[in-house]
């Protein structure tokens, strides 16, 4: 609102000169077009004071440009005795927070987890804004404890007769990656000639701005390729399955309730994936992200059409069949819609040979 003023606005060498006369109570954030395609935007703040005779000048120097997303601010100085100049700082995108002027993911950045300057230490991982102990585990991957489930489904609901018969499972402790491979990680294997990524309508490799989506179009080869040359391998389905479901016989990964908004699925066949950690409702308890959704994950296994026999002592980490034809997925993926296929028990069997836009892989050692 204001009560009574004058002004009149003179362009300055590249700036503005604004003189003010009268009384003025401000409640507007005046947005200045700069020129060039960029904006600034000045906040002025009304300090409660009768402004004089003076001028505002606004140099080139002062002015916070907004390009690309991003801002930058320079350091020139805006003299007033009766207005302050905000700097309204960096522009980030969702799930960030400027940090010093850095746009910084402080759900997993270990520098800056869950607020800025807040550092985990040593041996900890920054899973959901909190540091966590990764257990003795490589960076990226956290400790499963030992322990002693039940695994498979009893429900009978047409195609999901391979979850059966439930059967009791012991697991040693092991690491596993916090999160799917993604393209990025990828490819440190390529470079070093170790693995080959695989480009095509729907894949992340190579694709601009998704090097932090899951690699995905990867043969089973390819994933068991990747994990071996970083010291590890790929997870059997008894280590995938217990990781979901927990000791407690989770429904789905995050827990029984049914799934909405809390997973990257329901993109359709021809979409494409999330970038990791990007959904935050698609995490475990010991903070492993994105087994419901995103991309479906290649394990160890073969695949057998029925579970062994429940004879009352539990197997002790088993591994599947010695041969087969086809080897097992575990999780949904961004084409899933609907609840039975992101279930923590879901198995899927597929062509090892064969590549798919919506199947990736994650680590265990």
């Amino acid at each position: 609102m204001v009560n009574e003023m004058r002004r009149s606005w003179k362009l300055l060498g590249g700036g503005f000169a604004v003189a003010w006369v009268g009384c003025v109570e401000l409640n507007t954030v005046p947005r200045i077009d700069g020129g060039g395609g960029g904006a600034t935007d000045v906040q002025a703040v009304d300090t409660g004071s009768t402004l004089d005779n003076g001028t505002v000048q606004l140099t080139d120097r002062g002015m916070a440009t907004e390009d690309a997303g991003s801002m930058t601010v320079d350091s020139g100085t805006v003299t007033d005795r009766g207005m302050q100049v905000m700097d309204v700082g960096p522009r980030c995108s969702a799930g960030q927070t400027s940090c010093a002027g850095v746009c910084r993911a402080v759900a997993t950045d270990r520098a800056n987890c869950g607020a800025c300057a807040n550092a985990c230490p040593a041996s900890t991982n920054c899973v959901g804004g909190a540091c966590i102990s990764s257990g003795g585990c490589p960076a990226g991957m956290i400790m499963v404890p030992a322990g002693t489930y039940l695994m498979g489904s009893a429900m009978y609901m047409g195609r999901v007769y391979d979850e059966r018969p439930v059967h009791s499972v012991e697991l040693s402790a092991f690491c596993m990656d916090i999160t799917e491979v993604t393209v990025a990680s990828f490819s440190a294997c390529v470079s070093a000639g170790s693995c080959s990524g695989t480009t095509g309508m729907g894949c992340n490799w190579m694709e601009p701005g998704r090097e932090m989506h899951p690699i995905n179009c990867v043969t089973w080869s390819d994933a068991d390729a990747f994990c071996r040359w970083r010291g590890g391998s790929l997870p059997t389905e008894a280590q995938w399955e217990y990781v979901a479901k927990g000791t407690e016989g989770r429904m789905f990964p995050w827990g029984d309730a049914v799934p909405t908004t809390q997973l990257c699925w329901g993109r359709g066949n021809l979409g494409i994936s999330c970038p990791v950690q990007a959904v935050s409702g698609d995490v475990t308890a010991l903070g492993l992200w994105d087994l419901g959704g995103n991309v479906a994950e290649w394990t160890a296994d073969w695949y057998a059409m029925t579970y062994p026999a429940d004879t009352g002592t539990p197997l002790l980490n088993p591994s599947g069949p010695a041969t087969g034809t086809t080897r097992v997925s575990r999780g949904g993926d961004f084409a899933a819609s609907n609840a039975i296929d992101v279930r923590s028990t879901n198995r899927v069997y597929r062509d090892p040979t064969r590549y798919l836009r919506n199947l990736g892989f994650r680590c265990v050692r």
